[in-house]
């Protein structure tokens, strides 16, 4: 029988599943996207962690939704995902943060260090990069 966090058995647990490697996996990673199109709250990714968290390996917080956020939120939600062993992603933003220039990424990294988050991503799905 498999049984999930704290030895609680699994329903269904006779029928045969592929199983995920334990965390941190090098292969299979799960990544969650947070508020984008619809809103994601501190208590609803609570519930997603407690019931589904062994699943998740990563939470991105898509678009700069960040931004909308209290940096207490953002922390809380930050250090809710790290007791689940869920790292924390900025999602594609700081594209929109170097258009404002070199000081503007400088605190937008120092920022991105003091909430703890993870990773920086930078991705061209908001603005046009040439690398």
């Amino acid at each position: 029988m498999t049984t999930g966090e704290e030895g609680h058995e699994k329903a269904f647990g006779f029928v045969r599943i592929d199983e995920l490697p334990p965390k941190p996996r090098a292969s299979g990673v799960v990544e969650f996207r947070g508020p984008y199109y619809t809103t994601v709250t501190y208590d609803y990714l609570k519930g997603v962690l407690d019931d589904w968290g062994e699943y998740v390996d990563g939470f991105k917080f898509a678009g700069g939704s960040m931004r909308l956020l209290s940096k207490t939120t953002v922390r809380k939600m930050i250090r809710l995902c790290h007791d689940h062993e869920v790292y924390v992603s900025t999602g594609g933003f700081v594209e929109r943060v170097m258009v404002q220039g070199a000081d503007a990424v400088d605190r937008y990294l120092e920022e991105c260090k003091a909430l703890e988050f993870d990773v920086v991503e930078v991705s061209s799905g908001l603005a046009q990069i040439s690398l």
